[in-house]
């Protein structure tokens, strides 16, 4: 399936669509140019390709950038907030089981992401954003594993909500 029937399929099931700027590069490593290059690049693709216009969600590679580091930010971070807040909200991932480092073979994704997302995450009671890279295409992910981890979660009494509703709870504002 090309990537125009899948973002549209997702829109018509109701999901919602974020950014995660247009190569899967560390955001803090380029120069001011090259972050608004990446960030609207993307925006842009998407909205050709699915004629929304607005693409409040987004979560930076590797998440560069967005974690505190206790210090101040040095002017390139600094740019890479300013330019994100401009256009998005950053959602980062309370937990990630390293699905990418998988490959898409059904067998391994099934045993090994249900080990990783299953009776883990559980266990610990996490609540937020779980990572998980959906799609087969590049980096690998297991997007055969959903169905099981999903059910397990839901079966352990997890509730799914959409990431603008958590968003609205957190800070009080829907990412638009």
């Amino acid at each position: 399936m090309c990537v125009q029937a899948v973002l549209r399929r997702l829109l018509s099931e109701g999901h919602e669509l974020g950014s995660h700027a247009a190569e899967h590069a560390h955001l803090t490593n380029l120069t001011a140019p090259e972050i608004d290059d990446q960030i609207n690049w993307a925006v842009g693709n998407i909205t050709l390709v699915t004629g929304v216009k607005a693409v409040p969600l987004f979560r930076a590679p590797y998440g560069d950038g967005f974690y505190s580091t206790g210090r101040a930010p040095n002017p390139i971070t600094q740019h890479l907030w300013n330019t994100v807040k401009k256009h998005h909200v950053h959602i980062a991932w309370s937990f990630s089981g390293d699905d990418y480092k998988y490959g898409s073979d059904k067998a391994t994704c099934q045993q090994v992401l249900f080990e990783a997302y299953g009776p883990p995450v559980v266990k610990q009671g996490i609540t937020g954003v779980v990572l998980m890279h959906s799609t087969p295409i590049a980096m690998g992910g297991c997007p055969h594993a959903l169905d099981r981890v999903i059910q397990y979660w839901r079966d352990a009494g997890y509730t799914f909500v959409r990431v603008s509703s958590l968003v609205r709870e957190l800070y009080g504002m829907a990412p638009e």
